[in-house]
């Protein structure tokens, strides 16, 4: 019960969030039946004397909060299934709009109303759209339309589209054309909104005048959030080097700028109080949130490193674990489905990772010289929130950066620069000289990053791939690494976590070697003809002989290699016969199918209706095909056969 006093939101966070994720696979009348049970046994074993009073109550109060978890999934959650209507009329408020320049921006939405037979059926479903007019936030708008299930492609390697919408309450999208709406009243934003939008504007202008445009597209990302200008050539580069979270403005950035505030402001302690210099920080701290738009990720963070530094300033007895889990709890309790959002499981990983681990390793190497210890210390950061990150982004991005170490030092000194010359800037670049100048500098900077990105990324083995975890073996692992670190007794028999260890990498090891020398035939799902054969490290990859064909193979290739590692030869198919003698696998191909006849048995893929089927062989038909619920279609995903 000490360790509950001293850190009661590390338990009532815990538990919660033990609460969140059963009832997915609970029923709700089942939890209620475990809880009378548990409380029950608490009781009977209070009577019989095996517990004291205040233990009764202690467990009484704490096994509410996993039923406190579930009723609040139970709430908030959605069914797997988004609505579908066909070419139907409807009324959508607007409540998120995309700010980039992309054609088709992004936006969610509320549907309203459902037009029926002249009769409005009311409905409160999100949806996401896509659309090429100038919506805004606010917005009444009625459009006519088809509103579809968000669905997986199921392709290997793909990202969860599904999941990751579900976790925003978002089940089902739709496209809005030029020509098939009608503003019925235009939305008001508000002052605040106005404010915001003026100032990010603003602030846009400034970096269009002042930064070079080959790395105008880094600033913006870095500073504004808006990653719309990101080429895909930039994007790969930073991914494959492990620094892609410098371009999604989240907890990296605003810790960056909360601590030099805080560093600024240090220096004029004197006529600044350390509580004025808090209300300061945070002030600009949320300001900055608004100007990113107030996007889930920097609210996230600013309201975690609010608490954190709120309670460092404002309690002698600081506790910041105790402070994180407790700005978890508040997020939770909000939105329940948050639990499942990615961002926020990497953020909050890091931060534990840092304030479990972080003095435990930089303890390893002390420097006398200050800078070399300086540089140390900020290594020890990254180490610590990459040993609590790398199991969740070998489960979701089956990639690892090798050179993490290097590029993530370099980064987060770079993107400290850059967010300070940044400030700087927005604070004075109106001002056409100084701007001139912290333009430069901003600029040289923004380059220095660039070419040290390009550089991480041309050493051999920059990034491994092939990782393609389980979520049993995530669990394993997180609750290994756990026990090693708060478990004392276990942390220090090095005889006794150094097996675990040794064997969870093995097991990880074992699965990617598998993955990469696997010989594997792949039907994707995909309205153009995409299909692969792997031989060991090898990839042909063929496709309908157009560059729209070329394009989504390159796409699905590119998410393919993540978890099938090889190299990829991409070959366009005409009509007429095509042999591979090596795995004893040939193609016939026509406008009408293709017929590919493998190792051991022959598929027929038919491209048309015209397409006749044939028996004593597998019939698939292309996903765009409308067939009975008895044949075999790609829209049911991906059709991965292992060739031996």
């Amino acid at each position: 019960m000490n360790q509950f006093y001293k850190s009661p939101f590390v338990f009532i966070t815990t538990l919660l969030i033990i609460g969140v994720i059963s009832s997915e696979m609970i029923a709700i009348w089942y939890w209620l039946i475990v809880y009378l049970i548990f409380v029950a046994s608490l009781v009977r074993a209070k009577i019989e004397g095996v517990i004291k009073t205040g233990d009764l109550k202690g467990g009484l109060i704490l096994s509410i909060i996993p039923l406190l978890g579930a009723l609040l999934f139970y709430s908030t959650t959605v069914a797997d299934e988004g609505i579908e209507l066909r070419d139907s009329s409807f009324i959508l408020t607007v409540e998120e709009m995309d700010a980039s320049d992309k054609v088709w921006k992004k936006g969610v939405g509320q549907i309203n109303f459902i037009v029926d037979s002249s009769e409005l059926r009311a409905t409160s479903e999100r949806i996401l759209f896509y659309s090429r007019n100038e919506l805004a936030e606010g917005d009444l708008i009625m459009t006519r339309g088809d509103v579809l299930p968000i669905e997986n492609n199921d392709n290997p390697g793909e990202f969860d589209a599904k999941g990751y919408w579900r976790s925003k309450q978002i089940r089902s999208m739709t496209f809005i054309g030029r020509e098939n709406y009608l503003v019925l009243e235009k939305g008001d934003p508000g002052l605040i909104r106005s404010f915001f939008k003026g100032l990010r504007l603003h602030f846009s202008t400034l970096l269009d005048r002042h930064v070079p445009e080959k790395v105008l597209g880094i600033a913006k990302a870095i500073l504004l959030g808006d990653k719309s200008n990101l080429s895909l050539e930039t994007r790969n580069s930073f991914a494959n080097a492990g620094a892609m979270h410098v371009l999604a403005v989240s907890g990296l950035h605003v810790g960056i700028i909360m601590y030099l505030l805080m560093y600024v402001l240090q220096r004029f302690s004197r006529v600044l109080t350390k509580r004025n210099a808090l209300i300061v920080v945070l002030v600009i701290t949320w300001l900055y949130a608004g100007v990113t738009n107030f996007s889930p990720s920097v609210v996230r963070a600013s309201l975690m490193f609010s608490i954190l530094l709120g309670s460092q300033f404002m309690s002698k007895q600081h506790n910041s674990l105790n402070a994180l889990f407790f700005s978890a709890f508040l997020l939770i309790v909000i939105d329940p489905l948050i639990i499942w959002d990615i961002g926020f499981q990497l953020s909050y990983l890091a931060m534990l990772g840092i304030l479990l681990l972080y003095k435990k390793i930089s303890k390893f190497i002390y420097l006398e010289n200050l800078i070399l210890q300086r540089i140390w210390e900020g290594t020890s950061v990254g180490i610590a929130a990459q040993v609590f990150t790398t199991p969740l982004s070998l489960y979701y991005f089956h990639q690892f950066p090798n050179y993490f170490m290097i590029s993530n030092l370099g980064v987060m000194v770079l993107a400290g620069v850059i967010l300070g010359l940044g400030l700087i800037l927005f604070a004075v670049g109106s001002i056409h000289m100084l701007g001139k100048a912290i333009g430069l500098l901003l600029g040289f900077t923004l380059f220095a990053m660039l070419y040290f990105i390009q550089f991480v990324e041309s050493i051999p083995g920059s990034v491994a791939t092939g990782f393609d975890t389980s979520s049993y073996l995530l669990l394993t692992i997180y609750t290994c690494l756990l026990a090693i670190i708060l478990i004392k007794s276990f942390r220090e028999r090095w005889y006794l976590w150094g097996p675990v260890i040794a064997v969870l990498v093995v097991l990880i090891q074992l699965d990617r070697y598998q993955n990469m020398t696997s010989d594997e035939f792949v039907l994707f799902n995909s309205n153009k003809l995409v299909v692969s054969v792997k031989k060991g490290d090898e990839i042909l990859c063929f496709y309908e002989d157009n560059d729209k064909a070329l394009r989504q193979a390159e796409r699905l290739m590119g998410d393919y290699q993540k978890v099938r590692p090889g190299s990829v030869s991409f070959i366009p198919l005409g009509e007429g016969d095509y042999s591979l003698s090596k795995i004893q696998t040939s193609f016939k191909y026509t406008k009408d199918f293709l017929e590919c006849l493998l190792v051991d048995q022959t598929l027929l893929l038919h491209r048309t209706y015209s397409s006749k089927k044939k028996k004593g062989i597998q019939n698939i038909y292309m996903p765009y095909l409308s067939i009975g619920s008895d044949e075999e279609s790609l829209k049911q995903g991906a059709l991965i056969l292992t060739l031996d």
